[in-house]
């Protein structure tokens, strides 16, 4: 198997959520009454954000360096757009303009429409909310 075959499975079994109970992790209710609280409610709002700005710049921070270790080993040549290209790799593509407020309302807006999924992990709902909030077309 090839170096460029063991990063992306490496880097697939990083990423992918698994829609589980949330028994080892935290579950999309949890989440959500950290991201529904009021702002005046400081330590939910900030834990929700704080969340959220880990999950999501993490991800892109992770699949960054992936495509940069691929390019110096020379597997993949690296992305000329780089925001466009972990974007479309992790399956949601934003307007350039989102900040981390309008992601806490997908989110929130996301799992009040879905509430049958909140039993799942945090994680997994949250990529959900992006990838049917802002799919990639």
């Amino acid at each position: 198997m090839n170096v460029y075959k063991i990063a992306s499975f490496a880097l697939i079994s990083l990423f992918i959520a698994s829609p589980s109970d949330g028994a080892s992790g935290m579950t999309g209710e949890q989440l959500y009454k950290y991201c529904s609280a009021s702002e005046d409610d400081v330590v939910p709002a900030t834990f929700c954000r704080g969340y959220l700005i880990g999950l999501v710049d993490g991800a892109g921070y992770g699949t960054s360096n992936t495509f940069h270790l691929l390019d110096l080993l020379g597997e993949r040549r690296a992305p000329t757009n780089w925001p466009e290209a972990v974007s479309s790799f992790l399956n949601y593509c934003p307007p350039e303009d989102t900040d981390f407020e309008q992601i806490v309302v997908t989110v929130v807006n996301f799992l009040e429409k879905n509430h049958q999924d909140r039993h799942l992990s945090a994680d997994y709902t949250v990529w959900e909310a992006l990838r049917d909030k802002y799919p990639c077309v």
